[in-house]
């Protein structure tokens, strides 16, 4: 946003000064470039991490059940960055903004929402037009900001939320783009040329792969494949495993105090406050919001929530029966979150010993935060000594701030409270340790339950130090071989030729009106007020046109372009490439616009075609344009003005 920002005060959105004013300077160091490739590297990054952050969501589940409203926002804003991406390419007006606007238009005249064909505005510079410029830069803006709104709404149900990245991550992201702006800048692209048949593609897979595919495939192909991706996208969800029916948290409303805390815990907004029966207000879960984290159940004082995936009553009898079985012999307990580093331990569920950790019973958790203080309670009235609970990773704990919410219960921060005064024998220590620290996570484990508590915490506060410093070192270099991977591999790469260099190509553009089949007149119409009163024709059926063309004599195109409109009354509009091979050539045209074949009108020219060059034979109505000359600022057009017998508009 702060890059686009600063470009404005450079950019011109016009087709004429649009490259100029982003890639000509006089000055040694072009900050108009250095900006767009902060732009362009910025936007094409926000593209990898959404990428990033839809493969973590459909590795973790995360788009079922309680997140299916957040899967299908989420869906249309990557669809609203990649366009206003897309878009922002097209402003450039360098060959690669050509084939973009080429490509846009061919797309949307599949829609039947357009009276004439988009490609057609795209045969020359004068066709395209700084408005059109402007519409797209209206686009390009308008579709950020909606982005914004539509950001709101994807997390509109979440509590508690994080707009904006820690202020480390943030410098270190800042300082990585400006390096790599400054030392890689994007490359310098070719004005735009509409009468060339091949162009350089700039290689960024994130934004310009459809581009880079309709080399290989073809174009309803690529379509196709971008439209069924995105249907695909839409309709995951239902293609969620089916489980067994297992009944979803409930609150047992005479138990509940209505203290609303467990309203205010629950991460995904779940839980609401209403009336019941008895007409007090009480706790209610919806069942098609809630994710079965069990947060909920450790923030409720009088346990009043009923968790049936992990009932809190028989996970207390489990504890209960398996130090009573020990005898004394194992003094240590470890809840365990199952999303971080817990889900590799080997547990055996009838008495809770693990391989790995053989000094502790283990008992995995939906979440830490479901874990209630009276836990702590029983275990050492049970006679245990040493408690470790183990949560997820701090940076992107699975249920959001529920370890978070578990740590500040232990410390008595948060309510309900653990009451140090029934447990002044038990050490409890809180970690956390993600899915790809187990190591980390043994070696705590073992330093907490071997040693003294005061050699535990230096040795363990060392050892977490060792690891700040090795994660240092780790992100840095991460950093850069990202960069390089990034932008050299997907986003800035060599560009991708599209297109002819050995053929040229005769274009034809046309739009002609046909001579009218049917009249119908409205028959009285003296009731109706006087401006309301329809002059002549109410009613006018065309017949198509039709359009043959011969080089050297030899036919290469013969095409008939139906009439628009419902009731085929608008103009016959049609868009047709031929190739042609180099050199000096006659062209001649014959247009029929009755449907008799008998053509009212035949020009011809002589012309030279060029290798990679096109020339457009444009019918527009009363006049034919011939365009194969582009300086880059104005096309140089011949025109042969028609006089032909029904040609001219009456």
């Amino acid at each position: 946003v702060l890059s686009g920002v600063l470009l404005l005060f450079f950019y011109k959105p016009s087709i004429f000064l649009a490259w100029h004013s982003v890639y000509q300077s006089e000055a040694r160091f072009n900050i108009k470039l250095f900006l767009h490739t902060v732009h362009r590297y910025a936007s094409d990054g926000f593209m990898f991490f959404i990428i990033v952050h839809t493969i973590k969501a459909i590795s973790e589940g995360r788009f079922v059940r309680g997140f299916r409203w957040s899967w299908w926002t989420g869906i249309g804003l990557a669809f609203l960055m990649w366009t206003a991406g897309w878009s922002g390419y097209f402003l450039l007006w360098d060959s690669t903004s050509s084939q973009v606007g080429i490509f846009t238009a061919k797309a949307l005249d599949y829609l039947p929402i357009f009276p004439d064909i988009l490609k057609r505005s795209f045969v020359d510079e004068r066709s395209v037009g700084s408005l059109l410029f402007f519409l797209i830069f209206f686009v390009h803006i308008s579709f950020a900001i909606a982005f914004v709104i539509g950001l709101w709404i994807h997390i509109s149900r979440l509590r508690r939320t994080r707009y904006f990245f820690k202020k480390n991550v943030v410098y270190k992201l800042g300082l990585f783009l400006l390096f790599f702006s400054f030392f890689f800048p994007v490359s310098q692209q070719p004005k735009a040329d509409l009468l060339s048949t091949k162009a350089v593609v700039q290689g960024d897979l994130f934004y310009l792969t459809p581009l880079i595919l309709e080399k290989y495939l073809s174009f309803k192909t690529v379509l196709f494949l971008m439209f069924a991706g995105f249907f695909v996208l839409l309709i995951f969800p239902v293609f969620e495993r089916r489980r067994k029916e297992r009944q979803a948290p409930y609150v047992l409303s005479k138990r509940c105090t209505a203290c609303r805390q467990c309203f205010q815990d629950c991460p995904y907004g779940a839980i609401s406050m209403k009336k019941t029966e008895e007409g007090r207000e009480a706790a209610f879960i919806n069942p098609e919001l809630c994710i079965e984290c069990g947060v909920c159940v450790g923030a409720c004082d009088p346990q009043g929530i009923v968790f049936p995936q992990l009932p809190i009553i028989d996970s207390r009898k489990k504890l209960r029966d398996w130090l009573r079985k020990s005898k004394g012999e194992k003094k240590g307990v470890v809840f365990v979150c199952a999303q971080g580093a817990g889900m590799d331990l080997r547990i055996k569920e009838e008495d809770g010993t693990c391989e790995e950790i053989p000094e502790a019973f283990v008992l995995p958790v939906t979440c830490t935060g479901w874990i209630h203080p009276t836990f702590f309670e029983l275990l050492a009235r049970e006679g245990v000594s040493k408690v470790l609970v183990v949560g997820c990773g701090e940076t992107a704990p699975y249920h959001r701030w529920g370890a978070r919410l578990a740590q500040r219960r232990i410390k008595g921060e948060r309510h309900p409270r653990l009451r140090i005064d029934k447990i002044k024998e038990l050490d409890i220590m809180y970690i956390h340790y993600g899915a790809d620290d187990f190591e980390g996570f043994l070696n705590s484990a073992e330093k907490f339950f071997s040693e003294a508590e005061e050699e535990v915490k230096d040795k363990v506060k060392t050892f977490r130090w060792g690891r700040k410093v090795r994660r240092a070192f780790v992100e840095g270099v991460s950093l850069i071989i990202f960069g390089f991977i990034l932008f050299a591999g997907f986003s800035n790469f060599a560009g991708v030729s599209i297109g002819t260099y050995d053929k040229a190509l005769l274009v034809l553009s046309l739009k002609a009106e046909g001579v009218p089949v049917k009249v119908e007149e409205r028959k009285d119409n003296s009731a109706l007020l006087p401006h309301m009163r329809a002059k002549g024709a109410v009613r006018v059926e065309r017949h198509p046109v039709s359009a043959r063309i011969l080089v050297d004599g030899k036919e290469v195109l013969s095409a008939k372009f139906k009439p628009i409109g419902i009731f085929k009354e608008g103009d016959s509009v049609g868009y047709k490439e031929v190739f042609i091979k180099p050199g000096r050539r006659k062209v001649v045209l014959f247009l029929d616009k009755n449907g008799d074949n008998n053509p009212e009108l035949k020009v011809e020219k002589n012309i030279v075609f060029k290798k990679g060059r096109k020339v457009v034979l444009e019918v527009d109505n009363n006049e034919i344009k011939w365009w194969w000359k582009n300086d880059h600022v104005y096309p140089a057009k011949w025109t042969d003005q028609l006089s032909g017998s029904g040609f001219n508009i009456r």
